[in-house]
């Protein structure tokens, strides 16, 4: 029986002429034409300004949006101005009865952290803040209610003491009884007036405290020499 043989595989052998040699990949191949691969780990300045040249439209295009944008937000932001005024606080001076014990004399309340806590949040209270948008009547001014805008009056009161308690700010200087309060807002002439206002209110007030406490001390004293 005859038996069919499949074509054996041929060994092909390149010609001496016909062979290339591969050079290996040394360490020094770089990396998008910008240097050296151990160049590359370390910013040089040429390379700064190679990658920034060829990227210059691409730069300055964001640089462009950049600007126009700023210019753009300065020009939508409106305008605020802050108003300052400055008060000075004063506590209350004491007075000690003479007893057999004791000399007697006044005894100032200067050095009480209380007593500056105490004012710094009088000032920035709901009650200054109602009393100053009553006194300027600001429920009727056109800078604070605008052009054109109705609305019942105690909402108008409430928005307006809403307003002076929210834009007032206090802050007590370093080493002094110094308290500068100040408010921001859009019309430069309503921030001097409610700050103006908040300082008139606070004063009024503390006066009307110390005249209650002046006017119910009398009123004990003579009650017991009666």
């Amino acid at each position: 029986m005859a038996s069919i043989e499949g074509p054996r595989p041929t060994n092909l052998a390149l010609q001496p002429d016909q062979r290339q040699n591969l050079a290996p990949l040394g360490n020094d191949a770089g990396y998008g034409g910008y240097g050296t691969a151990s160049a590359s780990r370390e910013l040089s300045l040429s390379l700064l300004w190679r990658v920034a040249v060829e990227w210059r439209w691409l730069i300055l295009a964001a640089i462009g949006v950049g600007i126009a944008g700023a210019v753009l937000i300065t020009l939508l932001t409106p305008l605020k101005y802050r108003s300052t005024a400055t008060i000075e606080l004063n506590p209350p001076d004491i007075e000690i009865l003479k007893d057999e014990s004791s000399k007697g004399g006044r005894q100032s309340g200067r050095s009480d952290a209380n007593f500056i806590g105490t004012q710094l949040e009088l000032l920035t209270s709901r009650a200054i803040a109602e009393r100053t948008a009553q006194n300027l009547n600001l429920a009727a001014d056109p800078a604070f209610t605008g052009q054109g805008k109705k609305a019942d009056r105690d909402t108008l009161n409430t928005a307006a003491a809403g307003f002076v308690q929210g834009g007032t700010q206090v802050k007590l200087q370093p080493l002094s009884m110094i308290v500068r309060v100040s408010f921001v807002a859009r019309d430069p002439q309503l921030a001097a007036k409610v700050v103006n206002g908040v300082v008139d209110s606070y004063i009024a007030t503390n006066l009307e405290r110390r005249y209650q406490s002046s006017s119910y001390a009398r009123d004990f004293l003579q009650k017991q020499i009666a």
